[in-house]
């Protein structure tokens, strides 16, 4: 087993991100971004340039519909993102590139225009009837970028909310524990 040299906390290696946490960074900062605020209602624009808004909640019903979907689109979701390997250790568009290479995802989008659905069951026909499109599915009306902005504050918050309430509940139990 090979030594490997371990950084002293404050120095300046300490401080080098490895590439593929500031590709993650990037794009978990990209996604947050997408998110308003709590309470704020959810824009979107369809390609036509028309405004749609929904209020920021939905029910626990929707909630776990969703959270389907994104379980069972999860595996073609990390096979783009290993696939995305060499694009996170490019340095400053890493993570944008690997944001990329999953959207480009057939089963991706497949999965992001499932979620659309569920969530904003009318908005697809209402833009497709204004914009004077036949047959359409949300990724004909709605760009993906504007899809994502419709429904990641529905897929990311609580999902987030989640992971930061369990952080601090195995933080509890740490120091119960010790």
């Amino acid at each position: 087993m090979a030594d490997e040299a371990i950084a002293a906390p404050g120095s300046e290696e300490a401080a080098k991100p490895d590439a593929n946490d500031l590709g993650m960074e990037q794009i978990r900062e990209m996604l947050l971004t997408l998110i308003p605020e709590a309470g704020a209602p959810v824009v979107w624009i369809d390609i036509g340039g028309n405004e749609y808004s929904s209020p920021p909640f939905m029910s626990a019903r929707k909630q776990m519909r969703v959270i389907e979907i994104l379980r069972a689109a999860l595996p073609e979701a990390k096979a783009a993102m290993f696939g995305a390997r060499d694009a996170l250790s490019s340095g400053n568009l890493g993570g944008l590139a690997a944001l990329v290479d999953v959207l480009a995802s057939p089963a991706v989008l497949a999965a992001l225009e499932e979620i659309f659905r569920v969530l904003h069951p009318d908005a697809t026909p209402f833009a497709a009837g204004k914009l004077g499109v036949d047959n359409a599915g949300p990724g004909d009306v709605f760009s993906a970028e504007e899809m994502l902005r419709a429904v990641l504050p529905f897929s990311i918050r609580p999902v987030l909310t989640l992971g930061d309430r369990l952080s601090r509940a195995g933080s509890v139990l740490l120091r119960a524990v010790r």
